[in-house]
């Protein structure tokens, strides 16, 4: 669970930036800023989103979830270097 802004999209002008976690909300839709991005309003209105560009992620990688093939594999590797 997070904590994230709420803004109204009709509200937004060009040039504003929206750092994440955040939301904004539409009549028709929402927009979801996830935490380690930003959302930029251009020109047009449109929000590009971005990953932030400190290179610092505050979101984890999931691992791979591991299979009983990775495992048999993983297990004919260890016994080979023996």
């Amino acid at each position: 669970l997070r904590k994230a802004q709420i803004y109204d999209r009709s509200r937004l002008k060009a040039g504003n930036k929206i750092e994440g976690p955040a939301v904004v909300m539409e009549m028709d839709s929402t927009t979801v800023i996830l935490p380690g991005h930003t959302g930029s309003v251009d020109k047009f209105g449109n929000i590009l989103i971005n990953p932030n560009t400190s290179g610092k992620s505050t979101t984890r990688k999931a691992a791979p979830k591991k299979t009983a093939a990775s495992k048999t594999a993983a297990k004919k590797k260890a016994a080979s270097k023996r």
